[in-house]
């Protein structure tokens, strides 16, 4: 008998290794199946119901903007420009604002006593900042300005879905 008539030796490597690879294989095939005969649903603000956009949430409505009164996009504020205002979502008010090229991000919030210290407040509102390249004492100061805005629109409704600080 040569090498070529003697019947192929299964043994326990050569079927572990056998299985994975088919394992392997399925796996990969039926993810790609997946990702290309399923779309992902599109996502709905629950604030602003019929809204989305893949860019971010929607821009801010009467109810943000009576409250932030009289600013708006493009405004100077403390020598920073107001880029956005986003409608209330995830709990906050989000202005986008940016100093030179350094982007500040402000996020308006209920104060809460279980939330961490906010860098400035007015009455039920507490004001969060992220600094991106800017500095801390930039950042500080634009939410101080935000916060006395806050003090003169007092009377102004709360707009729904604001809530308290959660860390993302």
């Amino acid at each position: 008998m040569t090498a070529s008539d003697e019947p192929l030796q299964w043994g326990k490597g050569l079927l572990a290794r056998a299985a994975l690879a088919a394992t392997v294989c399925l796996a990969v095939g039926g993810g790609v199946g997946y990702a290309l005969t399923h779309e992902k649903a599109p996502s709905r603000n629950s604030d602003h119901e019929g809204e989305s956009s893949p860019q971010g949430p929607p821009a801010a409505g009467p109810a943000e903007l009576a409250l932030l009164a009289p600013l708006h996009v493009g405004d100077m504020v403390d020598g920073c420009a107001i880029a956005r205002i986003d409608a209330v979502h995830d709990g906050r008010l989000a202005l986008h604002c940016t100093l030179g090229d350094a982007p500040i991000e402000l996020d308006v919030t209920l104060a809460s006593p279980d939330s961490p210290p906010a860098p400035a407040t007015s009455g039920p509102y507490a004001v969060y900042y992220s600094a991106g390249k800017a500095t801390a004492a930039d950042a500080a100061r634009l939410a101080g300005s935000l916060a006395r805005t806050l003090d003169a629109n007092a009377s102004q409704p709360r707009p729904p879905g604001l809530a308290p600080f959660a860390r993302h």
